[in-house]
This record gives structure tokens, sequence and C-alpha cells, in this order.
């Protein structure tokens, strides 16, 4: 159990010693099951498993680890961050994500259900579990709000706490455990209809700027898991808060002045103001030119209103972000499918054409899973090219290397 494989995938001989080690864990478990180091065992595979993508198999083995572990309840809450991740990386409309998505709400809740009872407390990576759960349920076409609520009720009556003894400073976790909680409790409350609940659950923060930049920063994350409709209430009480931390903004530093620029773009998106969300978002691609998120989120909102100024506006905003990191990167991948999105809806469909081919030419294994699906729906969207001239033009980008034409 003492042979690490190192530190550096990249090293000469690392797959061989991955392999040994791997070998070694699976050795150990099926010689000295009952071993008290087998549960370790277990753990350590488990983790090398999960780092080499095979994510199911990751899961299972974590779900061996017996409950009076100590590795027990971390395993759970990986078991539960696992499943979230895969869903987040599929497509919304794989046909397959529904099935996952049963699964793993499945899965979570005999988890949850094995849960000290009361009066016992949860621990950090106890309640992490039951916020997994409420997540999950989110993701629903029609999530059940009432039994959502009543998981985010338990958290904040049971979770850790945030300050355990007088004159302590808050626990770190303790304290994201609660805001993260809070955030979903508003969309739980909002998507049963009980509004004025979730205007006080927001209000009750107005006196604390910094608890109520953590409620409001990433929510609109949160609301993008429920129906239009929902978001569009939700995105009121949003847009009311901020509105309202604004007159405040003087009373902030710099950091946080832009967490709440950032609350009130999306708050101006959810309840349906884009434009005026256009106008926040262009203000903070000013005071962070180096950013890259910004300025995608800004093309977003662009392409999300439509018109062909502001279609036109994304295509540059999308270019101006790939420029900022590093050609095939995950995050590169990304930004530059947002480009070629952009070009299709302005009907610039044959410089969409030859940029995708430039970017499956020189990036063909790059990007997540989605992002490759995604370019492969593309292409197929686009059609065939009507043009297969060998001699057809080829205009080399300026951040491109060059290479063969491609059409």
């Amino acid at each position: 159990m003492g042979l690490v494989p190192g530190p550096d995938p990249t090293s000469a001989g690392y797959p061989a010693r991955q392999q040994a080690y791997r070998e070694a864990l699976v050795e150990h478990r099926s010689r000295f099951p009952k071993h008290a180091t087998a549960a370790e065992a277990t753990w350590l595979l488990a983790s090398l498993e999960n780092d080499r993508q095979h994510h199911k198999l990751a899961r299972e083995l974590w779900l061996t680890i017996p409950p009076g572990h100590q590795r027990a309840a971390t395993a759970r809450r990986r078991v539960a961050a696992s499943f979230e991740t895969e869903l987040e990386d599929m497509d919304p409309n794989d046909p397959a994500r529904r099935e996952k998505l049963d699964l793993a709400i499945r899965t979570v809740k005999s988890l949850v259900m094995k849960l000290p009872a009361p009066p016992r407390g949860w621990t950090t990576d106890e309640a992490t579990v039951v916020i997994s759960l409420a997540r999950l349920g989110l993701k629903r076409v029609q999530p059940d709000y009432r039994q959502i609520d009543q998981l985010l009720e338990a958290i904040l009556a049971r979770g850790p706490s945030v300050i355990s003894a007088p004159g302590q400073k808050p626990d770190t976790f303790a304290v994201a455990i609660r805001d993260t909680t809070r955030q979903l409790r508003v969309l739980s409350l909002a998507g049963q209809g009980r509004l004025d609940e979730a205007r006080k659950l927001v209000a009750s923060f107005a006196g604390r700027p910094d608890d109520l930049l953590a409620l409001l920063d990433g929510l609109d994350q949160v609301a993008t898991t429920t129906r239009a409709s929902d978001r569009r209430r939700l995105g009121a009480l949003q847009l009311q808060a901020a509105e309202s931390l604004d007159q405040q903004r003087n009373t902030l530093g710099p950091a946080n002045r832009q967490r709440l620029d950032r609350c009130l773009a999306q708050a101006f998106v959810a309840a349906g103001f884009p434009l005026r969300a256009v106008a926040v978002y262009e203000r903070l691609v000013k005071a962070a030119p180096r950013n890259w998120k910004p300025r995608t989120r800004l093309a977003e909102v662009r392409l999300a209103i439509g018109t062909a100024s502001q279609t036109q506006a994304a295509i540059t905003d999308w270019r101006a972000a790939e420029r900022l990191l590093p050609p095939g990167s995950d995050n590169w991948m990304t930004v530059r499918l947002g480009t070629l999105r952009a070009l299709k809806q302005a009907g610039q469909v044959s410089e969409c054409r030859q940029l995708l081919s430039v970017t499956r030419l020189l990036y063909p294994e790059k990007g997540t899973a989605a992002v490759r699906a995604d370019l492969k729906r593309l292409a197929i969207s686009l059609g065939p090219k009507t043009d297969r001239s060998p001699e057809c033009e080829f205009r080399q980008r300026p951040d491109e290397p060059a290479t063969a034409p491609t059409c």
C-alpha cells in the first residue's frame, strides 16, 4: 500500500507505476478482506479509479467502505459529488441523462436515509450529502419543491454549527453549507409559491451586506436547474435584494462591489431585463479586461437577446475571451464552441463551418466529452459543404497555427 505512482502523470514510467500501485491495492483487498487496512486500501483504490475517470467503479468502491470507518462519511460525500459532476458534464438533451439522474437520486437518497437520526446533528460531510440530494432533486423536469424544502430545513436545523463556542471564528465549511442551503431554500420556497417567505429569507440579510452577497452570488446558477417560470419569479426576488444592496454600494470594498455587479447582472437576466444586464456585464468587463468569464457571460446574454447587433457583438466577445485562454484547454474549447454558435446564429454559416473544421482538425481530442459532442452536433446541423473545390481559400486566424486547407 506504500507504492505511490508519483505526482507527475507526464513523467517517464508513470503509467507502469500507476498500474503497479493499482494491482497492489487490488491484491491487498483480495488477500486481507477482513483486515483493518482493507477499507483504507479501498479508499485509495477508489480515489485512483476516480482520477482515471472511472467514476462508476470509484462510486462502487466508495460505497463498500464500512459505515463506521473514518473514511465512510467522506466516501459517501464523494459518491454524491461524483454523480453531480457526471450530470453537469452530460448534455441536457442526452436521453441517458434522465436515467442517470434517477439513479443518482435513488443512490444518494439511500445514503441520506442512513444518516444519524435526531437529536444528533450532521457533520460537514453528512450535511453536504443532503445538499447534493436537494440539488439533484432540483434537476428534475418537475422538482418536488416541498420535499426539497424539507431537506433544506433539516440541514439548517441539524447541520454543523457556524460558531461552535463563544469567541471563536466562524467555521468556513459550516458557513459555506449554511449559505448554500439558504440559496437553495429561496428557490424551494419560490417553487412552492411561498414567495412571501422567500422574500423574507432574502430580506433577512438586508443589514448584512457580506451575508446577502453570499446568498445572491451564484443564485442564478441555482435557478437554472428549474423551469423558466420559476426562474422569473426567483429573479424578481433576486433583483429586489440586489437593488436594495446596491444602495449600500459605497460601504462595500472593491471586490464586493464587483460581486454586487455580478449579482445585479444575474438578477436582471433572471427577471427578464437582459439589456440592463448587458450594461452591467460591460462594466465588469471594463473593470477586469483580462478575466474571460464576464466576457463569456456577456456574450451569452447578447445571444439570448438575439438582435443582429447583439449577436455580432457576442461574436466579438467570444473571440476576445478565446485570446485570454490557452488554445486547446477545456475552457478554451468551451469558449470556441460559443464562438461557433454565435457565428451560426448570425448567419455566417461558411465561416462557422470553416472554423469548426480547423478546430476539430487541430484539437480532435480536446475539451470535455460534452463539448466534443456539441461540436459533433453542430457539424451535423451545418450540413455538408457545397464547395468541395481543392482550391478553396484557407484563411488562417491570428490565434491558430498554420495548417492545411480544411475544405
